[in-house]
């Protein structure tokens, strides 16, 4: 993760906040944690899924 968000930033000039050991821990640990409760869940619109996680995620986080 610290690897594709330094070549993220390095790639689009994005301006990602400092100590980014605790900002790949955050992101990553935010992920897994969405990605479990979806398994555990009923839901079944992946869509509707993705869309919630991509609203957690934080504004300079690449959205395409």
């Amino acid at each position: 993760m610290r690897i594709a968000l330094d070549v993220f930033a390095t790639r689009t000039n994005t301006q990602v906040p400092e100590h980014r050991e605790f900002v790949v821990a955050f992101v990553s640990g935010g992920i897994i944690g969405a990605i479990l409760e979806w398994a555990l869940s009923d839901e079944t619109d992946v869509e509707t899924w993705a869309t919630h996680m991509q609203g957690l995620m934080p504004s300079w986080w690449p959205v395409h």
